[in-house]
């Protein structure tokens, strides 16, 4: 049985998984252009009031999001493409764009 989500957002591919698993056995497969192949946008920041270290955004594999260790997690402005792909795994609301 073939399950494709019907957009983009995490809620919807979680919805998915979930749906998949409950019927195992399941073969998972995730398909997704490149991020680094998208022009270029303002960056993103994480702030760090609202930032609960839960690791979601790295799970993500980006190389602009690291964790130097401190208070919470942090984007590169430098490597970040605006691409926004994290922003919808943070839970707590913490990844936005500057200003």
């Amino acid at each position: 049985m073939l399950r494709v989500p019907s957009d983009a957002s995490a809620a919807e591919a979680e919805r998915v998984v979930s749906e998949a698993l409950a019927h195992s056995p399941a073969a998972l497969v995730a398909l997704a252009e490149c991020a680094r192949r998208e022009p270029r946008r303002p960056p993103f920041a994480i702030l760090s009031a609202r930032c609960n270290r839960c690791g979601r955004c790295l799970d993500l594999g980006c190389a602009a999001i690291s964790d130097p260790g401190g208070e919470a997690l942090e984007v590169d402005r430098a490597s970040c493409i605006g691409c926004g792909r994290c922003v919808a795994l943070c839970r707590g609301g913490a990844i936005r764009r500057p200003g």
